[in-house]
């Protein structure tokens, strides 16, 4: 182990003082700008992503729904019209007159399409200067055909031929006075959605896109790739999942994962960066797109915040500054009194006990610090006066104390003698060793059954005792180092040879005990000679074999139960009438053996009134059900 450290090697007062200022206040620093980040920045930033996000994807929903049902609106008029015979496929300039003002205010609709039910189809193009003509296939065959129905119907969306613009289709149908069926369809071009959700800006990077139910993107977002129209264009009923837009590309996943749950904001990471997805449906006809919104946590921290930054951290610099420079000062001044009092601490190590000059400290715990220390040096004088005193009573008490022990020692040893006198009274072997397994000593009683004295066993253990066999005194001796380690009992039988030469049975008793401090102490043991009583116990096991073997060998049938009826013994002869072996007749109640149950139960009932059966006619059956008549004998033993 290493010395203590030397005083020179250990850091100054001022030093450590100043590190540990400085340290607590970097730290209190730290702690309220975390705090203030996490209580206020953080909330006020999320919460003001969230507002902006549910007024964009408001926007667009409102936007994009309130365009589609007007769309409707000029189809129920055109429908209108074609009802009142106004609309013929034959009739081109009459139909160019009609849809191409409502063509040109409406800069959604791209084409508008007239069919007859044989597949005669007028059509009118924005980038054309009159309608075409031409015949096609029976409506509804293809993506691109209209619906048969008589309410506005919108098509899923497509991509039109040639061009490959994405389009979707809304039609109405109705019955002209022929009774022959005519389509009106009206193409809407998707670019123009994008055009919205290109203008609902979300922040600084983020946007709103709109979906179809499949998740191909019908609106694009507002990113840098698409202010391309070449981009744009080919972005449209592209996967999300393939479009290449980060925030939109990991914000669909995040929606998809979280069961694409309606109108919930979502948090989700995009570039190591805290981004928002909210998703709301927007309803065409019998189909359900999404509107999407994505927001940057990032770009909605308070302006005004960012802009006083720099002035407090500049305020901040400033007060850490100004408080280690307060603290070098304290520390300074406190170092000077602490080494005029180390000083004074020096002198009273050294005994030297002469008054010090007066220590002038600015501080309440300098000034009691000092006056500690002259206490304790007024303190000290008084003691080594006193020293020389109490030496000499010292003196007196020692002799005094060495006078006492004297007496109670001889006290123990009239204890010791009238427990050894005690132990040779009783008639029972008695031995006692120490913590290490020796001898300490026995009784007259063990001296007389091994034929040995105390004088002898004393410092032996019993593997040195010549009367017992080899292999019993390897076993006794780690019987002993186990109750003395573990201070447990041990109670057994056995067979241990005497002096007189023969081996009695014996109660060999061992007890283990501790000392005062917790440490092993040694074993008490006790050795009862029961000789006596095994050969009384092997006589009466004698007899009890002998009285089985008459029972066993009588002609008689011979049962002997319980006060429950279950039977305790059985002769050859009754398994013989029972027609069963031992094991099924003991397993069975005696008045199961009846052939009637009542004379059980008086038979019974007789015995437990104190009176005998005696050579009572009765009837019984054997395992197989058989009766058969005996002259019955019961009673109780």
């Amino acid at each position: 182990m290493s010395g203590p450290t030397s005083p020179t090697l250990r850091p100054p007062l001022a030093r450590s003082l100043l590190v540990s200022l400085s340290a607590t206040f970097i730290g209190c620093l730290l702690a309220f700008g975390t705090a203030v980040h996490f209580l206020i920045v953080a909330p006020a930033t999320q919460s003001l992503a969230r507002v902006q996000l549910d007024l964009a994807t408001a926007h667009i929903q409102s936007e994009a729904e309130r365009s589609f049902r007007r769309i409707e609106t000029q189809l129920g008029t055109a429908r209108a019209w074609g009802q009142a015979g106004h609309l013929n496929v034959n009739d081109g300039p009459g139909f160019q007159a009609l849809m191409a003002p409502l063509l040109n205010d409406e800069s959604r609709i791209s084409a508008i399409r007239l069919l007859n039910a044989d597949g005669r189809q007028l059509t009118l193009s924005r980038d054309a200067a009159a309608p075409h003509s031409e015949t096609r296939s029976p409506p509804g065959r293809d993506t691109a055909n209209p619906g048969t129905a008589e309410h506005p119907t919108w098509s899923a969306p497509y991509r039109t031929p040639g061009s490959g613009d994405g389009c979707i289709t809304v039609s109405v149908g109705w019955r002209g006075a022929d009774g022959s069926l005519r389509l009106l369809a009206f193409d809407i071009s998707l670019a123009e959605l994008s055009r919205l959700t290109l203008e609902t800006p979300v922040g600084e990077r983020g946007g709103g896109a709109v979906l179809s139910a499949d998740g191909d993107i019908v609106g694009v977002p507002r990113y840098p790739r698409f202010a391309n129209l070449s981009d744009r264009h080919n972005a449209i009923l592209q996967p999300a999942a393939t479009l290449d837009v980060d925030f939109l590309t990991h914000g669909h996943a995040r929606w998809l994962g979280a069961g694409q749950v309606s109108g919930r904001v979502l948090s989700y990471q995009n570039e190591g960066e805290t981004w928002l997805a909210q998703f709301i449906p927007l309803q065409l006809g019998e189909q359900r797109w999404w509107v999407a919104g994505f927001a940057r946590e990032a770009d909605f921290i308070p302006a005004r915040l960012q802009e006083v930054m720099p002035a407090l951290l500049l305020l901040t610099l400033l007060a850490g500054a100004l408080a280690i420079a307060i603290a070098r000062r304290i520390a300074q001044r406190l170092e000077r009194n602490l080494a005029a009092l180390v000083e004074r601490s020096e002198r009273i190590g050294r005994l030297d006990l002469t008054a010090p000059p007066p220590l002038n400290a600015p501080w309440r715990e300098l000034v009691e610090l000092d006056a500690s220390q002259e206490h304790m040096r007024a303190q000290l004088q008084q003691a080594r006066e006193d020293l020389l005193r109490s030496r000499a009573e010292l003196e007196d008490k020692v002799d005094e104390r060495t006078r006492q022990l004297a007496e109670k020692s001889a006290a123990l040893s009239d204890q010791l003698l009238f427990i050894e006198v005690l132990l040779d009274a009783l008639p029972s072997p008695v031995f006692y060793k120490g913590p290490d397994a020796r001898f300490l000593g026995c009784n007259t009683a063990y001296e007389q059954a091994f034929g040995t004295t105390r004088s002898f066993l004393r410092g032996k253990t019993v593997l040195d005792l010549p009367y017992l066999p080899a292999a019993d005194r390897i076993s006794f001796h780690a019987e002993d180092l186990r109750i003395i380690g573990e201070a447990c009992t041990s109670h057994k039988e056995t067979v241990i040879p005497f002096a007189d030469g023969r081996s009695h049975d014996t109660l060999y008793w061992v007890r283990g005990f501790r000392l005062g401090n917790g440490e092993p102490g040694g074993l008490l043991g006790v050795i009862v000679d029961i000789s006596a009583q095994k050969a009384a116990e092997r006589a009466a096991r004698v007899a009890e074999e002998r009285s089985r073997q008459m029972l066993e060998s009588s002609p008689i049938a011979v049962v002997i139960n319980r006060p429950d009826g279950t039977p305790l013994f059985a002769n050859t002869r009754a398994l013989v009438l029972a027609g069963t072996d031992m094991d099924t007749f003991m397993s069975r109640s005696v008045t199961t053996w009846f052939r009637d149950p009542s004379s059980a139960e008086k038979a019974i009932t007789r015995l437990k009134n104190g009176l005998p059966v005696r050579d009572q006619e009765t009837e019984f059956q054997n395992i197989g059900g058989r009766p058969f008549w005996t002259l019955m004998t019961m009673e109780r033993i």
